[in-house]
């Protein structure tokens, strides 16, 4: 197992601090329910625009 190096290698799944980013991909949190809604409210004004990306 490669050792952390830094803050970034140490959320990598087996690093140090692990279990603080894995939560970040949990799809049943309110984080993910806040983030979804973030990123919704911007879509019907990016639907208007056909150069948007």
């Amino acid at each position: 197992m490669k050792k952390a190096t830094s803050h970034f290698d140490s959320l990598h799944p087996g690093g140090k601090i692990e279990s603080l980013a894995k939560p970040w991909f949990e799809d049943d949190t309110v984080d993910a329910w806040r983030k979804l809604r973030m990123y919704e409210a911007p879509n019907p004004i990016l639907e208007l625009d056909k150069g948007a990306k």
